[in-house]
């Protein structure tokens, strides 16, 4: 029996992505544990019966601080943390960890645990998203070029990304806050440094020479080459996850049901509220419709006003459970929600935004004729409709989704998650060591900073408003929001 921990980023999509793999571990005889600085995910993960271990790098005051220098600063504390090797041996060392699986954003936390010795594999509940030939970017709702001009759209795509990265080089250089300079001064203080190569561009995060297990189907992707250090796992979706209760109601009305869902981290994003009312606006001309709208977090219900029985608003609703019901189902294009209807056979309606791999989710839905998409900037109660009646009406939605559904079921059984991480096991320690290594490589330049929700909004809405004042401040708003809640191994 080894012992294995987890250390993802702390939001519900990245920790749900590894129940099933978790799952899978223990029944197998391992003992899993979940590790982080902060108790943000702490009743997820017990819900599923993990161990939770919270490691307290840093003091509550410093987690609590607000303001754009209290942001800054707790980036710079944990980095300052994560490069005292002593402190982290006598933290994580008695948990006794055979095997480390970390976030595939936090290339920190791998650099400054390799003194302690155990494997480290990256954890990605993205897509792939390493560079190869006609593979646009997550980032990019482009799909693979059919021909030259295809193609050349796909290298351009790229390029933006570069061009991305290098206009936030001049803001996060010189305070130290770019992934590599972080990557670097925690090897320079342990020495933990063991010759990671990265694999070349990546859309988030550094590879770093590390094997990857990819939490999402190779069959959803578009086509790839096979690449010696991913691992693709199957669907991993744990289908009897643990969740709130919820009162479904009688049912039984005769209508078909459109589940409407938009995840909890674009719950809190701009715009969200305005896509809401496109969609009971839509509804509202579709009388032989039902409609369960989960509002997320941030918006109370009761604020869209009275609404006739056939249409219902909540916070949350059990995902899995109300996809088992559905007939359509309107998602933001989140991995882990496009995985479940996959599962559950249910065609979706992608309201896209412009953040992290929403875009490339939504291209490869669009793909492989599992359902419709529509850009934020183009979402009207019109167009939503008009996708809701083509889902509604065409059965070919529904015969691609039992076909994708077939190749999910096949790809579990062939190439289990567990599998891939046993044999991890088995190889030990080959992929770190205590000697001092040389350093870095050229990395290309990247807008990865510590933070990484910070990344993810970079290549969107942040890039274009960076040589403003009021970029500035949204920027220095995010570091100081998203530094509040990060995680790690």
């Amino acid at each position: 029996m080894a012992t294995i921990l987890f250390g993802m980023l702390p939001h519900y999509g990245h920790h749900n992505a590894t129940f099933k793999l978790a799952r899978d571990l223990v029944t197998r005889g391992h003992r899993v544990v979940y590790i982080s600085i902060d108790e943000t995910m702490r009743a997820q993960v017990e819900r599923q019966g993990f161990a939770y271990q919270h490691i307290p790098l840093l003091s509550e005051e410093c987690l609590k601080a607000s303001g754009l220098l209290a942001g800054i600063g707790r980036i710079r504390a944990l980095r300052d943390a994560l490069a005292d090797g002593e402190r982290l041996r006598a933290l994580i060392g008695p948990l006794g960890g055979d095997l480390l699986l970390v976030d595939v954003g936090m290339a920190a936390f791998a650099v400054a645990l390799a003194p302690l010795g155990m494997p480290i594999m990256l954890c990605n509940s993205f897509m792939a998203h390493d560079k190869v030939p006609n593979v646009p970017p997550l980032t990019s709702g482009l799909m693979p070029g059919h021909d030259l001009i295809g193609r050349l759209k796909v290298e351009a795509a790229w390029l933006r990304e570069r061009l991305r990265g290098a206009l936030y080089l001049p803001l996060l250089g010189p305070l130290g806050l770019t992934e590599r300079q972080i990557v670097r001064h925690i090897a320079a203080r342990t020495g933990a440094l063991w010759g990671m190569r990265p694999h070349g561009m990546r859309t988030f995060g550094l590879g770093l020479g590390l094997p990857e297990i990819v939490l999402c189907p190779a069959a959803l992707d578009f086509p790839r080459p096979p690449a010696p250090h991913l691992h693709f796992s199957g669907p991993g979706v744990l289908e009897d996850r643990k969740e709130p209760a919820f009162d479904f109601g009688p049912g039984g009305s005769g209508r078909p049901l459109v589940y409407c869902s938009r995840g909890t981290l674009v719950s809190g994003f701009a715009g969200h509220r305005a896509t809401l009312q496109a969609v009971l606006d839509a509804v509202a001309g579709l009388p032989d419709v039902d409609l369960l709208m989960a509002v997320g977090e941030h918006i109370d219900p009761q604020s869209f006003g009275p609404q006739p029985p056939r249409i219902r608003l909540v916070r949350h609703v059990p995902q899995i459970a109300a996809l088992r019901r559905a007939a359509v189902f309107i998602t933001h294009g989140g991995m882990n929600s496009i995985k479940e209807s996959i599962l559950c056979g249910v065609p979706m309606l992608v309201l896209s935004s412009p953040s992290a791999d929403l875009p490339g989710n939504a291209a490869r839905v669009v793909w492989h004729g599992l359902g419709l998409r529509i850009a934020s900037r183009r979402i009207t109660a019109e167009g939503v409709r008009a996708g809701l009646i083509r889902l509604l009406g065409d059965g070919g939605f529904r015969d691609r989704m039992a076909v994708m559904r077939d190749l999910f079921r096949t790809e579990e059984e062939r190439m289990p998650a567990v599998r891939i991480v046993e044999d991890i096991l088995s190889k030990g320690s080959s992929h770190s060591t205590n000697g001092r290594a040389p350093g870095l490589p050229r990395i290309t330049p990247s807008v990865s900073v510590f933070c990484e929700d910070v990344v993810w909004a970079s290549g969107s809405r942040f890039c274009r408003s960076a040589g403003n004042s009021r970029g500035l401040r949204r920027f220095g708003r995010s570091i100081d929001h998203h530094a509040s809640r990060l995680s790690h191994a």
